[in-house]
């Protein structure tokens, strides 16, 4: 008998257990490096919807590693966290929030049509005589609809790369409106510099991270190895997201106490002068702009604005 076809599968399933052993050492190393932020500014904070988001994802996650169903809940978590993150940088709009909706939920059923075909296409094939294997075998042939499995993943990075868009156009639209360049908003608005920041590092890891799994989906469909970037996108999922939320808040923790934090993304600050979240600002003469400019830079020197 040719046992060449069963050792390259063996040779895939051995490295795809290997990339998910260590995605999963990963995701565990980084909750310890943080874990004494994350019950400062996490743990120690009222219970809101970003905190939700953010256990399931980081702790979630973990779990399902282990059991390999990781794409799925990853990305909907990340998305939603991701998406409450998009409307709280547009001011908490109903029109953005339509937006974000839509986004999401086209996001999800797509990403349920491709696991749906994915699934279907697997079946349980009979044990190979003498193979020192247990555990029941499956095959996966070619999906019928593989171009719908295609397109379930090019929305997933179309998605992506909307919320990238849209973070870097409200950054480059708030710099050109109050007057600075960029390199000054991160001493005039240190907050939202951050904001942006790691939010755009968040979108350019994650949208790699997509077109990784999409290259190695279309190029290795009939081995093994097809799965083989689903642990490490779900692995960055969890530590993007929990790292981007952490940043924020341990920042806003230098200049607040720890019973004010609350949710930074959702909470209602009281009425003052905004320097970044409020781009309709219009200036009637030179001496109005002065003043606004002066308060904006007193403001962020002394308590900076989320």
């Amino acid at each position: 008998m040719d046992t060449s076809y069963v050792e390259l599968a063996l040779g895939d399933i051995q490295t795809v257990n290997y990339v998910n052993a260590a995605a999963l050492t990963w995701l565990i190393y980084d909750i310890l490096l943080t874990v004494s932020e994350e019950i400062e500014a996490v743990w120690n904070t009222k219970w809101t919807l970003s905190k939700v988001l953010y256990l399931l994802l980081r702790y979630l996650i973990v779990i399902t590693l282990m059991i390999n169903l990781v794409v799925s809940v990853a990305s909907w978590l990340g998305g939603g966290l991701l998406a409450v993150r998009i409307w709280a940088l547009y001011g908490c709009g109903r029109k953005i929030l339509i937006v974000v909706c839509f986004l999401y939920f086209v996001e999800t059923a797509a990403g349920i049509i491709s696991a749906s075909l994915t699934l279907a296409s697997e079946h349980s094939a009979s044990r190979i005589p003498g193979l020192p294997v247990r555990g029941c075998f499956l095959s996966l042939t070619q999906p019928r609809n593989n171009g719908l499995i295609i397109i379930g993943w090019t929305f997933h990075v179309g998605v992506n790369a909307i919320f990238f868009a849209l973070t870097m156009y409200k950054f480059m639209r708030t710099v050109g409106a109050q007057g600075f360049s960029i390199l000054e908003s991160r001493t005039v608005a240190p907050l939202f510099h951050l904001f942006i920041y790691d939010g755009a590092f968040y979108f350019l890891v994650i949208l790699a991270s997509s077109l990784y799994n999409l290259v190695i989906m279309l190029a290795l469909w009939d081995r093994p190895t097809v799965v083989v970037g689903e642990s490490i996108l779900a692995a960055t999922y969890a530590i993007t997201s929990s790292r981007l939320m952490l940043h924020l808040r341990k920042s806003v923790g230098q200049h607040n106490t720890p019973h004010e934090w609350g949710d930074l993304e959702l909470d209602n600050r009281p009425s003052r002068p905004r320097l970044v979240l409020d781009t309709a600002i219009t200036v009637q003469d030179q001496d109005q702009d002065s003043e606004i400019r002066d308060s904006a830079i007193s403001i962020g020197s002394s308590r900076p604005l989320v």
